[in-house]
Parts: C-alpha cells; sequence; structure tokens
C-alpha cells in the first residue's frame, strides 16, 4: 500500500489529542461498524522470493500471493478520517468515504502484494526494517532482534512482527508484537497520500493461524486473520424453516447497535472476540455488553429476559477442547445483569463476578456424563468458573470443528459456513424456542471482553503465590 510518486497529506496527524478527532467526516463506532468495513483477511503464501528495490535494498522470503486486508481501529491522536482512508486504500468511489478519498480499482488495501514478503524463524533473530533504505548491504535502518520470530515487510517496512506459538493441535499461531501493532512508514516525508502520521498503531490483526508446526510453514501456506473486536455471526439456521437468523444494524435506540432476531428454534447467532484467545480463565479483566430492547416483553428471569448468554472455547493446550457456557436465567447469575439510568440492561463481567457461577460443559465428548477431558482434570459437575479457572481460552481450527469424533456440534460457536470460531462468544438464540426474540430482536452494543490488568511489579510475586496450585486442581467429587 506504499510508495506513489505524488504526496499530498490530507487531514494530518493531531498530537495530544484525548479523544479521537473526526473532522469534517463522522465515523461509525469503530471500523467494523462502517458501511465499508472489510474484514483484516487471510495471508496466502507464495514460493520464496527475493523483492528488489533497485539499489537500495533486497528483500527475501515468501511472497504473498493475493491482495490482502489489514485494518487500523480508530484511536486516539488521529483523525477518524484518516484511518478510514488507510483502511479504503485506492479502493473505488464510494459516497460513505470521506472527502479527499482517493479512488481506484484496488478491493483490498495491499493489492501490492507482489512487492510484500513473509519471513519465518521459530529461533528468533529476524531482521525488522524501517524506511527508508540505505545503501544496499549498508544495514542503514535495520535492526536484528532476537525476539522477532516473523516479519512482514515491502519497501524496507516491516509492518507487522511477532513471535510464534505452538497451539498443540496441530496448528501454529504467529502472534502480532507488541499485541495488535502496526509499524507505519516514517513520516517524514510522507511515502504515500494516506499514512500521514509516526509512531506504533492499533492494527485489527492481533494474529495469524496456520496449519501444521512453524517448520511447515512456507509455498502454499494460508494465515487466517485473528481480527481484533466483536465480529457477528450465523451459527445456526432455524430446525423448521432453515433460514437463517437474520443480523442487522439497529440505530433506533443507539448508533451502530447490531440487532440479532431469532424467530424459530434451532436458530443461534454469536457475537464472537478474539481479544481473550492464549489467555486463562482467570485473567478475564471485564465482559460486557448492553442490551436496548424492551426485556420485560418476556417472562422476568427467563432466557429471553436475561440474555446473551456467554461460551468459551477452551482447552488443555494439548489438542483438546471443549465450550465452557454460563447459565443466565440461574438465579445466582441474574442480579449481574443490571439496569442502567436510560432503561438499558448491561452485562460488566470480571473474572470475580463468575468465579463461584456455575460453568456448563459442552461441546465434548463426555461433556454430559461427567466424563470428558475437563472433568477428568477437574473433577465431576457442578464446576465452577474458579475450579476450571486455569484453562486456556482459544477457538479449535477448522479441521478440529469439522472431525466428527471430536463431538462437536451444530449448536458450538462457530460459523456455519466457515466453521471459524473466536475465543469468546456472546451467542443468541438455542437448540430450542426458549431464546425466541419475536418481531424485534436483540438489539446490543458495547461489546467487550478483554484481559485484566497486569499488576505492577512489586505486587505480581504476592498475587502469584495465590495463584500457586489453580492448574489441575481437581474438586472434590
Amino acid at each position: 500500500m506504499r510508495q506513489l510518486t505524488m504526496i499530498l497529506v490530507l487531514t494530518g496527524l493531531i498530537l495530544g489529542v484525548p479523544e479521537r478527532g473526526k473532522a469534517d467526516w463522522t465515523a461509525a463506532s469503530s471500523i467494523r461498524a462502517e458501511s465499508f468495513y472489510v474484514p483484516s483477511s487471510a495471508l496466502t503464501l507464495g514460493a520464496w522470493t527475493t523483492v528488489q528495490g533497485g539499489t537500495d535494498y533486497e528483500l527475501a522470503g515468501y511472497a504473498i500471493a493475493d491482495p490482502f486486508q489489514i485494518n487500523l481501529e480508530y484511536q486516539a491522536g488521529i483523525l477518524d478520517a484518516d484511518i478510514a482512508n488507510i483502511n479504503t486504500y485506492l479502493y473505488p468511489a464510494n459516497a460513505a468515504f470521506p472527502p479527499g478519498h482517493t479512488d481506484g480499482t484496488w478491493t483490498k488495501n495491499f493489492s501490492d502484494n507482489d512487492q510484500y514478503v513473509l519471513n519465518v524463524n521459530p529461533a528468533g533473530g529476524l531482521t525488522v526494517y524501517t524506511y527508508p533504505a540505505g545503501a544496499l548491504g549498508s544495514g542503514f535502518n535495520e535492526v536484528v532482534d532476537p525476539s522477532i520470530e516473523w516479519t512482514l515487510t515491502a519497501w524496507h517496512q516491516t509492518i507487522l512482527a511477532g513471535d510464534i506459538v505452538d497451539n498443540g493441535d496441530g496448528t501454529t499461531t504467529l502472534r502480532v508484537q507488541p499485541k495488535g501493532t502496526y509499524r507505519p512508514f516514517v513520516n517524514d516525508p510522507p511515502v504515500n497520500n494516506v499514512e500521514v502520521f509516526d509512531g506504533s498503531l492499533d492494527t485489527e490483526v492481533l494474529a495469524y493461524r496456520v496449519s501444521g508446526d512453524a517448520s511447515s510453514i512456507g509455498d502454499g501456506s494460508t494465515l487466517l486473520s485473528e481480527p481484533r473486536g466483536c465480529h457477528p455471526f450465523v451459527i445456526r439456521n432455524g430446525s423448521g424453516s432453515g433460514n437463517p437468523p437474520t443480523i442487522q444494524t439497529n440505530d433506533v435506540y443507539v448508533a451502530d447497535a447490531t440487532e440479532f432476531i431469532i424467530s424459530e428454534g434451532g436458530m443461534k447467532a454469536g457475537l464472537g472476540s478474539n481479544d481473550l484467545n492464549r489467555t486463562t480463565i482467570e485473567k478475564i479483566g471485564e465482559l460486557s455488553i448492553t442490551r436496548y430492547d424492551d426485556t420485560t416483553r418476556f417472562t422476568g428471569g427467563s432466557g429471553p429476559a436475561v440474555a446473551p448468554y456467554f461460551n468459551l472455547w477452551v482447552t488443555d493446550g494439548a489438542g483438546n477442547y471443549a465450550v465452557i457456557g454460563n447459565e443466565p436465567s440461574n438465579p445466582a447469575f441474574q442480579p449481574l445483569f443490571t439496569e442502567n439510568p436510560d432503561g438499558s440492561m448491561s452485562y460488566h463481567l470480571s473474572y470475580a463476578d463468575l468465579a463461584d457461577k456455575r460453568a456448563k460443559i459442552y461441546e465434548t465428548p463426555g461433556w454430559n456424563t461427567n466424563t470428558s477431558w475437563v472433568h477428568d482434570l477437574f473433577g465431576s459437575d457442578p464446576l465452577t468458573f474458579a475450579d476450571i479457572a486455569s484453562l486456556q481460552i482459544n477457538p479449535p481450527p477448522v479441521s478440529y470443528i469439522t472431525d466428527a469424533s471430536n463431538g462437536v456440534g451444530s449448536g458450538a460457536p462457530d460459523d456455519i459456513d466457515t466453521y471459524y470460531a473466536y475465543g469468546f462468544n456472546w451467542v443468541f438464540g438455542d437448540t430450542l424456542s426458549n431464546y425466541v426474540s419475536g418481531g424485534e430482536g436483540y438489539v446490543v452494543s458495547g461489546c467487550v471482553a478483554s484481559v485484566a490488568p497486569v499488576p505492577e511489579p512489586g505486587v505480581l510475586g504476592l498475587v502469584g503465590v495465590g495463584l500457586v496450585g489453580l492448574v489441575r486442581r481437581k474438586r472434590r467429587s
């Protein structure tokens, strides 16, 4: 997405602005609420290649075979219009785009993929490149970093980099480090007409996941994106009509809310997030959502009155997965669904809120007979979230979900078409008709799934003592 000969600075950088700037163009509440949103996409690798930058640089790595999308988040200090222009770089004309948008023919904002290469070394020590280059072989703006195990680079600029995690299930994760950080081209002068700021930026991409171990990454590999934020998806169609649940924008109560209409039994939809992936249950900081439709139209305490419920994909790190669900209709859980001054209802859940609550096990062999791998580790039902606090939140790969021997049913929280799964999910609907919404659906916004802040170093030792014994802690039956 780089290296234009004409430099045109648009709205520019605003330094020290505590709130997001909007200039004369009104953005949605997040990039994912924009009508022109295109999700950050997978990377498809080609053969090992060398990209030449004239006499300035030479980059070797696996070619990126297809155009790809990497979105930046709306964030403080940068105009929303500038972020939107990057996320739609050289897209065809669209009236919803900010003023000054450069129209083109691209459908992904990195359609100069022929200039990009991916490098992988599980031992670390890869070179991180910074624009501009010096003379070929000079090493100018090139730093060998022992902690960097993969890089995505073009035009002598590494835009993403990070470390590698073996998931223990035949797949590998390439994490973006620092977490979710895009490394922009230096704005001195700008290298194109949209990348007009400096400093590390928040990107939608948290990681990429690929089949096989790190040594098998190469020509033909597909790296699936793990985007941040909350993403709506269909889990299952209705059991009678076969129709999918309706997912649509609803601006009646607040701007950019999402409405889930569950019109019959069997319908299920989710609002999924990867923001908790590869952390443990005990490190949950906040699980939040606000609901605006009239909950009093349902019987108090019933499923639809206190919906949505949540599902977590968890793993033991050895290739086993299960879904952990809460029971929102359980009387012990209902006080956590609180009313706001405007009449809306919200969940703002921390691990402390969940610790003593019942945790239900699903989507794994033996889940309903106390013989699953989760029960083997922690004991028979009933289990609480404290009992299973050491389990890692992480979704299974598609190959696991589609393998019938793993006991993953049609109601498991994964996309009905692609089988893609998110680690955390707010869920709407159920197998029976007990979560049918009626004509108006569940109207929600403010989806958050965050990790608890890391304690200050001086406190960390004391906290660590308190956590000893959680791993493989088994309840008394």
